[in-house]
């Protein structure tokens, strides 16, 4: 499960919840034992428990594929896992295909990743340290998205789906 606070000024918004649409002990042992390979479906829920967006990812081998769709059921787009010789690279697409942002992860930063959309800066991601007991004993993981304030409501939706893809795939 994860917890996502916004914050200001997005604080009204509340307490928002994130949960694996398979609750059976089936899921549990499939993310277990796939690992990378499990394919599944969460849902974005605010305070009231209504469903915001759902997330499905697809169980591919290397290309990872996290489809993000609104309250109603309708595809906004998606988050894809793109080749890089050095950098962790995960790109959004919106509804028709095309890319509308990238999320990269150089080398050197390890827990950090920066959102380019149309060649410019457009927030950060970055993995937070939670203490040696949580990292070593559990795999609960806290996370910061920041993004620019002229970025789409849609694009930050699929922010939010590549940052729960690059959760999966390296975290």
């Amino acid at each position: 499960r994860y917890e996502v606070q916004p914050l200001p000024p997005a604080a009204t918004h509340g307490m928002w919840r994130i949960e694996e649409g398979n609750k059976s002990g089936l899921s549990i042992l499939g993310r277990n034992l796939l690992g990378l390979w499990y394919a599944f479906t969460m849902n974005l829920l605010d305070e009231n428990r209504q469903r915001l967006l759902t997330l499905e990812r697809r169980a591919r081998l290397y290309f990872m594929h996290l489809d993000v769709f609104d309250e109603n059921g309708r595809h906004i787009g998606a988050a894809r896992r793109r080749f890089s010789w050095l950098n962790r690279v995960v790109s959004l697409h919106d509804e028709q295909g095309r890319e509308v942002m990238k999320i990269v992860g150089p080398l050197h930063r390890p827990w950090t990743f920066l959102l380019r959309q149309s060649g410019r800066d457009a927030g950060t991601l970055e993995k937070r340290w939670t203490g040696v007991l949580k990292e070593a004993y559990t795999d609960a993981d806290r996370f910061s998205l920041r993004l620019a304030g002229d970025v789409d409501t849609r694009c930050k939706q699929l922010a939010l789906g590549g940052m729960l893809l690059i959760d999966s795939l390296y975290f």
